[in-house]
């Protein structure tokens, strides 16, 4: 009763970051593609402590949160691989089919967390039941394979001068993928290099127009990721 209780507490904690989210801190109050952002950042957050503290209950709440994100993929800019680069569609992690930003695989998480409880493994069906709820419409986020050492390149990403942009990447399995931003000058705005499978890359651009973004995976394997902006 002890864990029903708290999962119960931390989830109902979980509905009201939403509600606060879709309300408060963002760029825009009725842009869904910021507030989408946003839970998928929250929800990461959440993820990654969650794996710190083996902690099942957590894993579900970013689980919730993942999926109230209601992102969903589509285009961003156009993308292109880099000549021989392009990421086999076997192996570990290469599918680009909408699994980075799904909470199903986070929901098997937090059971396999719990040692196959019985009252996680009902919260998780509980969770797959429900709709997403907190946002209307959701962003839209582009998904795709990057092969082993290999590179992709999204061009076209418009931002308004003035106005803060972001860009966010996720892997879905555990390659390093740097990021870099560039201007329409070919001019580096913004990078992100640390060892991870995570980057984000925000600042002002001083006019309105199109920017690109590099992703180079220094890791020896294909992995797939997605990338989304504000």
């Amino acid at each position: 009763m002890r864990l029903l209780g708290r999962s119960i507490t931390v989830l109902a904690m979980t509905g009201l970051a939403v509600a606060a989210n879709s309300t408060a801190g963002l760029s825009a109050e009725d842009d869904p593609q910021a507030r989408s952002l946003e839970l998928i950042k929250l929800s990461r957050t959440l993820y990654e402590r969650a794996l710190e503290r083996s902690d099942p209950i957590l894993m579900l709440a970013a689980a919730r949160l993942r999926m109230d994100a209601d992102a969903e993929p589509g285009k961003v800019g156009r993308t292109e691989p880099s000549g021989s680069d392009l990421a086999p569609r076997n192996g570990p992690n290469a599918s680009g089919d909408g699994q980075v930003f799904s909470s199903e695989q986070w929901l098997q998480l937090a059971v396999r967390l719990s040692n196959g409880s019985s009252i996680i493994a009902g919260l998780a069906d509980d969770i797959r039941s429900m709709k997403p709820k907190g946002l209307e419409e959701g962003g839209i986020y582009t998904e795709a394979t990057i092969a082993a050492r290999g590179k992709r390149y999204h061009y076209d990403l418009n931002f308004v001068g003035g106005a803060f942009a972001e860009i966010y990447s996720e892997g879905l399995g555990p390659a390093d993928i740097d990021m870099f931003v560039y201007d329409n000058n070919g001019a580096l705005v913004c990078s992100q290099t640390d060892p991870s499978n995570v980057n984000q890359c925000g600042w002002t651009p001083g006019a309105t127009g199109p920017f690109d973004v590099t992703l180079e995976n220094k890791s020896d394997f294909a992995d797939t990721y997605a990338l989304m902006t504000n």
